[in-house]
């Protein structure tokens, strides 16, 4: 979990109901503070790989995750349906396909109109606007690809980051003294999760968002 400045209270109480079935001997929580959001992810992927872990899941700081209870989500705010509010989003992405080794959350930008936060939400068109219906339909709808995810909630494994390092000047290069350069912006204009799924690209991982985990987003508007 990056930090910039602290933990959003609805982020704390549903992450924590979402651990609570596994505990601190099989998920171990790595948080990384005060930095820019690109290098604060480059920081946790370095810790990530020091442990024997073999998925890494990325959980934003102002993310509300599904934790088990649809009355609980719903009592938060969410409008999310049944049986979608009701899933433990950690037990749902842990459980996808492991050829899957980007798999994000259907979770949208903090801004109105409503945006996915995935490759076919920002694009627009009748596939985005199906994207934000799929919010409140009820219903596992599945995997969809896309060319870049959000990391708001997303699980990727490890081989990703190890792949990436085989081509560091390229990929991820290193600066002294500072992490492994997978999230670091391609430029101006280009997000850190934008960045990181293109050069999982170019070397043939693809990106997936789980339309039917619903992950909200804590801003001064319900999302």
């Amino acid at each position: 979990m990056p930090i910039l400045r602290h933990v959003e209270g609805k982020t704390h109480a549903t992450i924590q109901r979402a651990l609570a079935r596994y505990g601190c001997e099989e998920i171990e929580a790595l948080y990384q503070f005060g930095t820019d959001i690109d290098r604060a992810r480059c920081f946790l992927a370095d810790r990530a790989l020091d442990t024997t872990a073999e998925w890494f899941i990325f959980c934003d700081s102002d993310a509300v995750p599904p934790c088990g209870s649809g009355p609980f989500i719903r009592g938060l705010g969410y409008e999310i349906p049944e049986p979608n509010a009701s899933m433990n989003a950690i037990e749902r992405i842990l459980s996808a396909p492991e050829d899957q080794k980007i798999l994000s959350a259907l979770c949208f930008l903090r801004r109105l109109p409503m945006v996915a936060a995935c490759a076919t939400g920002v694009a627009g068109g009748p596939e985005a606007v199906a994207l934000v219906r799929a919010k409140s339909e009820p219903g596992e709808t599945g995997t969809i690809e896309q060319d870049w995810v959000g990391m708001h909630f997303c699980r990727i494994h490890r081989s990703v980051f190890e792949e990436m390092r085989k081509y560091i000047w390229e990929l991820a290069p290193k600066t002294k003294g500072g992490p492994w350069g997978y999230f670091l912006k391609l430029s101006a204009e280009e997000s850190e999760d934008g960045s990181f799924c293109k050069r999982a690209d170019s070397i043939g991982i693809q990106s997936y968002v789980d339309t039917a985990l619903r992950v909200g987003h804590i801003t001064n508007i319900i999302i």
